[in-house]
Order: structure tokens, then C-alpha cells, then sequence
């Protein structure tokens, strides 16, 4: 059994330092690479449409937000495509896409996703 030094002093922490520094940690950042793995296949699937734009995006990147059950998604969009007509077809798919996402990663529940469609660069 172990104990505690009664004699431990806790280093101060340096005034310029703020208290809390949110990291994120192991599980969260696996659970970020599989919602990332997941929307890449799924991505281009989710429309029937022809004139499907979401078709010539890509995931960037996926970060958690404060909270724990919520994630933002960056789409990569093409410079040529405009960011309103991606926004307007990621909420339509919104609520597929987290769908997909749910059957394929393991956890019992699927994190809410939060798009943010940018261009590259």
C-alpha cells in the first residue's frame, strides 16, 4: 500500500500560467481518428444527388469540443465550391452522416458532430 509523503511540497505554479490547460486525452483522440476514418468513407455516399458537392470535399480535421459528446468536423472544400451550397448540404446530411459514424465506431454513444466547411490554405 502506498502513501503519501506528509513532507511533499507541491511546486507553485509560475504566475504566467494559466491553471487548467484542457487537453484531450487517449480515448478521445482514438475516438477522433475513427469519426475522422468514418466520414472519409462515408462522405461521398450520403447523396443521391448528382449535382452532390459534398462528393468533391474531404475531412480535414476532427477536434473535441468542451463537453465531451460533441465534435467538430472540418470539411476541406474545393476553392471553386462555394461554402454556402457545402453548408447547406451537410445539414441535410447531417443527420446520415451521424448515422454512419454511429455504426461505425465503438462507443454506445455517437458524439454530436459540428461542421465547419473551409477552403484549404
Amino acid at each position: 500500500m502506498s502513501r503519501r509523503d506528509p513532507n511533499h511540497k507541491h511546486m507553485p505554479r509560475p504566475s504566467g500560467l494559466p491553471n487548467f490547460t484542457p487537453r484531450a486525452d487517449r480515448k478521445t483522440l482514438q475516438l477522433c481518428a475513427q469519426v475522422k476514418d468514418a466520414l472519409h468513407w462515408v462522405l461521398g455516399s450520403v447523396s443521391e444527388r448528382k449535382d452532390d458537392v459534398l462528393l468533391l470535399c474531404s475531412v480535414e480535421a476532427v477536434e473535441p469540443l468542451p463537453g465531451g459528446n460533441r465534435m467538430l468536423v472540418k470539411i476541406a472544400v474545393p476553392p471553386e465550391v462555394a461554402l454556402s451550397k457545402v453548408t447547406d448540404q451537410l445539414a441535410e446530411s447531417a443527420s446520415a452522416l451521424r448515422m454512419e459514424v454511429g455504426q461505425a465506431i465503438t462507443r454506445r454513444r455517437v458524439p454530436e458532430l459540428l461542421f465547419l466547411p473551409v477552403h484549404p490554405g
